[in-house]
């Protein structure tokens, strides 16, 4: 639960840094998948391919040790995840699955 836990707070820290002042960020619960969401400028197609890089980062200042400790964490609970922009909406939804 404790991992769990700081998963959770990487991604709404991760969802506040996007969406930035005055943007908005929302967690959803339905079944078993919680989703984070942001309305911040989305992640373009070369960030997806890096972003659970160890070490890789676009933020100053950033380690780039966040979304890699996410990921080892959900591998090790088994559950699956995904992160995304959707075209449509231009929302960002880092979804996770028990």
């Amino acid at each position: 639960p404790v991992l769990l836990g700081q998963v959770l707070v990487n991604l709404v820290k991760n969802a506040a840094e996007s969406a930035g002042e005055g943007g908005h960020i929302r967690i959803e619960a339905v079944g078993r998948c919680l989703t984070v969401v942001d309305d911040g400028p989305g992640i373009t197609p070369e960030k997806a391919t890096r972003i659970f890089t160890p070490f890789y980062t676009d933020k100053p200042g950033g380690q780039g040790i966040g979304l890699t400790f996410v990921r080892t964490v959900l591998t090790g609970h088994h559950a699956g995840y995904s992160l995304s922009t959707d075209a449509d909406d231009g929302l960002t939804r880092f979804v996770i699955r028990f």
